[in-house]
């Protein structure tokens, strides 16, 4: 699996939910038995109009970070941690640090906010962390119909072998829409038949991974759902962790993640690790 031997970056800052993303990412140092790398940004400047981004001035960053590494390492003295300041804006810092990292973690921040700009760029998986968590239960993989990104897939079967849960293959499926645009006939459309349709292109879509990992075990769900990003934050409450590989939508300006994959950064319950195309080959 690639960027499996990389080192995991934390965001130490205020605007990401440090507090998760740090807890987060610890979870994943010891389970990866990597090294973790803690980043803090500040704003060198009283009026810097990063400051509005969430940098805090360069004394308390490094506080902060000194802080926060010490007791990361006096409850977890077996994993390396390593820390880093700097003066760069946060997503950019991060985007840059990416590059060869097992994963980047970090907060959720709100739609104003620097995470939907990493998890397009960064060269490495992003784990978006929400402030209330819920562990323990099954890592649920999104499905895309018949596409499955197979680094994420790859993703999610291997956090589930390290956190020794059952992973959920989740696809929610478009039904009759009840509105005179629609293109399908209401007359002619078989629920049941459009059901068994969903969780053939579910099975056809997870052929070969539950054998390459025959000691996880897989449940394929497919649920008929008007929002597809609605319906799987709803399946994920509880969960370990929601994976989904993004298709990049290229604007004028920079790469949009989807719909689906930005409702879910901001409003899953769980964490969120996300995959884009310039990673996954696309």
């Amino acid at each position: 699996m690639q960027h499996i031997d990389g080192t995991i970056v934390a965001a130490v800052d205020s605007a990401c939910a440090a507090g998760a993303a740090v807890r987060l990412a610890l979870v994943e140092a010891v389970l990866r038995r990597r090294p973790l790398d803690l980043l803090a940004v500040y704003g060198p400047e009283p009026d810097d109009v990063r400051r509005a981004a969430g940098c805090v001035p360069r004394n308390v960053a490094e506080r902060r970070l000194a802080q926060t590494a010490a007791a990361l390492r006096a409850s977890h003295p077996e994993v390396p941690v390593r820390t880093e300041l700097t003066g760069a804006e946060l997503g950019s810092a991060l985007i840059t640090r990416s590059h060869g990292a097992a994963m980047v973690v970090l907060g959720t921040d709100g739609p104003t906010g620097p995470t939907e700009r990493i998890a397009a760029h960064a060269d490495a998986p992003v784990v978006v962390a929400p402030v209330v968590r819920h562990p323990g239960g099954p890592v649920v993989l999104g499905v895309d119909g018949s596409y499955l990104a197979p680094e994420a897939a790859a993703f999610a079967f291997e956090e589930a072998v390290l956190r020794g849960v059952p992973l959920l293959a989740m696809y929610a499926w478009p039904g009759v829409a009840d509105v005179a645009l629609s293109g399908v006939d209401p007359f002619g459309y078989d629920v049941s038949v459009a059901r068994g349709d969903a969780y053939r292109v579910l099975a056809e879509a997870l052929a070969g991974w539950a054998a390459k990992y025959p000691d996880v075990p897989v449940e394929h769900r497919a649920v008929l759902a008007a929002h597809t990003g609605e319906q799987l934050t709803h399946e994920a409450a509880g969960a370990s962790m929601l994976v989904l590989g993004a298709r990049s939508h290229t604007g004028a300006a920079r790469p949009a993640l989807g719909s689906v994959v930005r409702y879910a950064l901001h409003l899953s319950p769980c964490p969120v690790a996300v995959l884009t195309p310039h990673r996954l080959g696309g």
